[in-house]
């Protein structure tokens, strides 16, 4: 029985901190940027490889530019498509965004207050 209740807990919140929570959060930040005439950007969008998440629902491309992280390499990408960001060098100027959405990154990063700064 316990095993039971515990597994339940343990879907329960994945379900609501990797899926839920994320889509609130990011039409909160979409209306934000509406108001504010700035793109959207999303960081730690996924690619299948990356999570779970992006596995069954794919990647998150409802950004105005989506981007999964790479520490290597960063390419600007249009609206609908995933590209790959150094979370520590944006390839944006300052100030281009309204708002930056990104869940579930900081625990992959080296250096946590760096890409938070950027």
């Amino acid at each position: 029985m316990w095993l039971k209740l515990i597994a339940g807990w343990w879907l329960g919140t994945y379900v609501y901190d990797g899926w839920i929570r994320p889509e609130k959060l990011f039409r909160e930040a979409r209306a934000y940027c509406r108001q504010v005439g700035k793109p959207l950007l999303i960081m730690g969008a996924g690619t299948p490889g990356s999570s779970l998440r992006a596995a069954v629902l794919g990647p998150q491309t409802g950004g105005d530019v989506n981007m999964d992280i790479n520490v290597t390499t960063g390419t600007a990408c249009g609206p609908g498509q995933v590209c790959y960001g150094n979370i520590y060098a944006i390839p944006y100027p300052d100030k281009h965004f309204g708002a930056a959405l990104a869940t579930h990154v900081l625990e992959h990063l080296a250096d946590p207050q760096a890409g938070l700064n950027e």
